[in-house]
């Protein structure tokens, strides 16, 4: 949000994801509209350490509950919206992905999905809360 990107669903290596999360904080500690906001995964970086080598972990919430290491081999599955899933914002990580046929589309548009999702709460109001998803370890 705010532009009406529709959701892509993205089939990406572990290897893919942390050279995602790597271009993610290319520019940490300064801003970079290309930050990647994450939900399912934690990871730690250091926006002390040279670019290409900043994140440190990488752990994924398989069972809905407890994370686990990332795996370089296996396969995740990764929601994100079509701008980005596209390689914009200079994601080429995921530019390769939809260009080789890992992205599907299925017509979602993020307005409507978080209009969705608010309107489906309690008193039809989120509750945001910092829950340490990503770490810079040079703070």
């Amino acid at each position: 949000m705010p532009f009406g990107n529709s959701l892509g669903i993205m089939k990406l290596t572990g290897a893919e994801i942390k050279e995602a999360l790597e271009i993610s904080v290319k520019d940490a500690p300064k801003a970079f509209g290309g930050f990647l906001q994450v939900s399912g995964i934690k990871f730690t970086y250091n926006s002390n350490q040279v670019v290409g080598q900043r994140v440190k972990s990488v752990e994924v919430k398989e069972d809905g509950v407890n994370y686990v290491p990332l795996v370089d081999s296996k396969t995740y599955v990764v929601a994100t919206n079509t701008f980005t899933a596209k390689g914009g914002d200079g994601f080429t990580v995921f530019a390769k992905a939809y260009s080789e046929g890992r992205v599907s589309e299925p017509g979602y548009v993020d307005w409507e999905t978080f209009t969705e999702y608010v309107t489906a709460q309690e008193g039809k109001t989120v509750s945001p809360s910092l829950e340490g998803r990503i770490v810079n370890l040079a703070n």
